[in-house]
């Protein structure tokens, strides 16, 4: 490859940039995130195991609910549980959509999980995005700090994963974007947003 062929090919990734900025941070997190939904398995915490994905697999094999009418947790009625179920409710459905497909093997399945967290981890990018242009009306900072969210350290690696509380926080974190943009505009949708995602959260 010439020289010449090299200085275009960066020129029109530098003009991307700059012409795309939300884009270029939207493709950078989501390149990252693919690769972590392959190979980043485990858990930070052994209760994101234990309580929630082994919950939701026992489920499925096991049914939602107990001989007493109750949704069961492990071996007590979910009524004797501590914890709320939707998480563990959003797992479930997720490894219900692989066995629709024929496929019953939690290894297999985690993949679906990791991608759904995936998903999920996507809000932190957005909202660092949109706030950042919002307050300095510079797309270059905004572009740094939306690659900063996506990109930073293993967090595209620990988004994946199954963290009960991380998942909390980066849906809240969709909650005061709506709270600050219902401050600034007085639109009812941004409230409703807000109230919504924190809810959720």
């Amino acid at each position: 490859i010439c020289p010449c062929q090299g200085e275009k090919s960066l020129h029109k990734v530098r003009a991307f940039i700059q012409s795309h900025p939300f884009a270029t941070v939207l493709i950078a997190a989501s390149l990252f995130r693919i690769i972590a939904i392959i190979w980043s398995k485990g858990f930070i915490h052994s209760d994101d195991h234990y309580d929630t994905v082994a919950i939701a697999y026992d489920w499925l094999k096991s049914g939602l609910f107990g001989p007493d009418g109750f949704m069961h947790w492990k071996d007590q009625p979910g009524i004797a549980s501590g914890r709320f179920p939707l998480y563990t409710l959003i797992l479930y459905g997720t490894m219900k959509v692989y066995t629709w497909f024929g496929v019953h093997s939690l290894d297999t399945m985690m993949y679906g999980i990791r991608f759904v967290h995936a998903l999920i981890s996507m809000i932190p990018v957005v909202v660092t995005y949109s706030i950042v242009r919002r307050f300095t009306r510079n797309d270059r900072w905004a572009l740094v700090g939306g690659l900063f969210a996506a990109l930073h350290f293993v967090a595209p690696f620990l988004g994946v994963r199954c963290l009960i509380e991380t998942v909390g926080g980066e849906v809240w974190l969709a909650a005061i974007y709506g709270f600050y943009r219902y401050r600034e505009k007085q639109e009812i949708r941004w409230l409703w947003l807000a109230g919504i995602m924190t809810g959720f959260a």
